[in-house]
């Protein structure tokens, strides 16, 4: 494997917020916003960073054309917001779970086929970008990122999602487009602050019958899968605003859909439905914009 390539001319954003950062305690960072962690930056190299590595809060390795990440990270234990994308990672190693205090990270545009449990130890963590890999699966220990709330897989290939999706009880926004999905866990509708989901362009031929728990999803897209019927109890989800099932295999909705009436927008191009269905929808869903 090619050494990892460090050009010398290439920086490291890496947010010093010095004596800002401490806890009262002295045991550790104060947890402080996307916002508060990006208003005041300099710029160190990683090796200026490493040897005071409690005033790196924000490290920006991204397009750093890296191959394999070095395991000081680890002296990073303060670090909060980690970019490492637009590289070529294969994988992670088990270091970047010492940082214990992350809570936003982007590895997205890198060529990693697994995750370590490493990170399932970021107990912190809030967002997470795994966008444009090639995750074939993901460890069931995600169920440990219980205040993780944005979690973007899309374009990966994946078949299915761990049970243990259904722990991440803060989880409001999924990205799951285009990520070879033929299935999804019933758990991964028990999440009870989901609010949008996105899960086009799959293969998904059938959806868990308890689609409706997720009370307090507003925003649902299914477009582009092969999906032939919908569970009865999609008409359950009553804060749903839009609704994408464009591009799949329907002829009908489920009984009662005129329950939806907060619906803004239907999308239901390029199904099978007849023009009887059409207007039959269209007049139990007068105030709802459907596409058709």
């Amino acid at each position: 494997m090619p050494k990892p390539y460090y050009p010398m001319y290439k920086w490291i954003l890496c947010v010093s917020l010095s004596g800002l950062f401490l806890s009262a305690s002295g045991q550790g960072p104060q947890l402080l916003s996307k916002s508060q962690l990006e208003a005041q930056v300099k710029f160190l190299r990683l090796k200026d960073a490493l040897p005071q590595p409690g005033y790196c809060l924000h490290l920006d390795l991204s397009f750093h054309e890296l191959w394999e990440l070095d395991a000081a990270i680890a002296a990073l234990t303060y670090t909060q917001y980690l970019n490492l994308s637009y590289n070529n990672l294969k994988t992670l190693p088990a270091e970047v779970g010492e940082l214990a205090h992350l809570q936003y990270a982007n590895l997205s545009y890198n060529y990693l086929e697994s995750l370590p449990y490493a990170p399932c130890q970021w107990l912190f963590l809030r967002q997470l970008d795994l966008s444009h890999n090639r995750l074939h699966e993901l460890p069931f220990c995600i169920g440990a990122w219980q205040m993780l709330e944005q979690l973007d897989l899309s374009h990966n290939r994946l078949k299915t999602l761990p049970e243990g999706i259904g722990d991440c009880a803060a989880l409001e926004e999924l990205d799951l487009h285009y990520s070879g999905l033929s299935a999804l866990p019933n758990t991964l509708f028990t999440l009870p602050r989901l609010r949008r989901l996105n899960a086009a362009t799959n293969r998904l031929g059938a959806l868990p019958e308890n689609l409706g728990d997720a009370r307090m999803l507003e925003e649902l897209d299914l477009s582009y899968n092969v999906l032939a019927t919908l569970p009865p109890s999609l008409v359950l989800l009553g804060q749903l605003k839009r609704l994408n099932l464009r591009g799949n295999q329907l002829k009908t909705l489920p009984n009662g859909i005129e329950r939806l009436v907060g619906l803004q927008q239907l999308d239901i191009r390029n199904n099978a439905f007849d023009k009887e269905q059409i207007e039959r929808i269209r007049a139990l869903l007068s105030a709802t914009d459907v596409l058709y």
